[in-house]
Formats: C-alpha cells, structure tokens, sequence
C-alpha cells in the first residue's frame, strides 16, 4: 500500500525526460542523463537521487555496458546477481507497480485565453476546434521557454472549444501572451 501511495504521487511532478509510449534506455544511457540534466536545471541536490524503473526498463538497463560493466560501477553485481546499484549518479531500483499515464484525449493544441502574467498557476485554453479531456498529469510547455509544467486537476472537459479552470505547477515563470 505504501509503494501504490507514493507510485501515485507522480501525476505532480512536471520535471520529465523521454519519449512518451517508449521504454526508456532502448539502446543508450540518454535517457539517464537526461533525468540528471532536468534535475540539475531544476537545481535539484546532487546527492541521494535514485530512479525507479518499471521491469521493461530495467530489462532494457541490463543491457547496456554502461550496466554490465564493472569499471562503470566498481561491482560486478548487474552481471551477477542482476542487482544495478549506483550509476551515473543514481540509485537504481525496480518496482513492479510503477503506474502507466494515460493522458488527456486533446485534439489539437490549446491556446491560452487571455494573458497570464508570471507566478499565476490557473489558465483558461481554446482553440477552433478543441475538443476532448485534459487530465491531471499531464505535462505541457508554453511557448517560447522550455519551463515544463503539470496538470494539477481534471479530467476538465472541452465545450464549445474551451476549457476554463486548468490549474498547474509550478507557478508560471513568465508573462504568456493571449493565445500562445
């Protein structure tokens, strides 16, 4: 229960690296040091970061030389007991009930409904032809920064083009001009 709890827990992060759809660490250790980059841009502490990766991905770990290698980690434990222990500046672990997201069913890209100025964490989005659900977790930018942000209620509903009320974090760190 207490793994399930803190699994859950995902849906408010906005920090992420990859492809949606797409086991991670199919061929190289990118995405690892991706999730390092977001961390460190995110000024994340250095020290005590660890990853938990559902089976496929750790499937996919085992591998890579980066994995096996004993001069990558100092311990021949990956090839021997399947244990990967500390790489690339991360304890590795494998849970069994990491969750899978299913995002929101938009049909196009929404666009912001009025300005917004930095530090507000609530926005009203339209479009044309909007229509279907934005759900909570979801991850998404505005344009012109690079800032990722996460959905923090719904599902919220498209009518007639819009969706008003959709609430997110962190707080938007610059001024967004109607309709981006």
């Amino acid at each position: 229960n207490v793994d399930s709890y803190i699994l859950s827990k995902y849906v408010d992060f906005y920090g992420w690296q990859g492809t949606a759809g797409t086991t991670p660490l199919g061929s190289d250790t990118g995405d690892a040091t991706g999730v390092r980059k977001v961390l460190n841009q995110q000024l994340a502490p250095l020290d005590d970061r660890h990853i938990v990766m559902d089976p496929n991905m750790e499937a996919n770990a085992l591998n890579l030389r980066a994995f096996q290698d004993a001069s990558w980690s100092g311990t021949v434990d990956a090839i021997i007991s399947g244990r990967l222990n500390a790489r690339l500046g991360f304890q590795w672990w494998m849970d069994q009930n990491i969750p899978t997201h299913t995002r929101g069913t938009l049909n196009v890209n929404p666009l912001v409904n009025g300005a917004l100025t930095a530090g507000v964490k609530t926005m009203n989005v339209d479009s044309t032809t909007l229509t279907g659900t934005i759900v909570k977790g979801d991850i998404f930018t505005f344009a012109g920064h690079t800032q990722t942000y996460v959905v923090t209620n719904g599902p919220l509903t498209a009518s007639a083009n819009a969706i008003a009320g959709v609430t997110f974090e962190p707080a938007l760190l610059v001024n967004v001009s109607d309709d981006a």
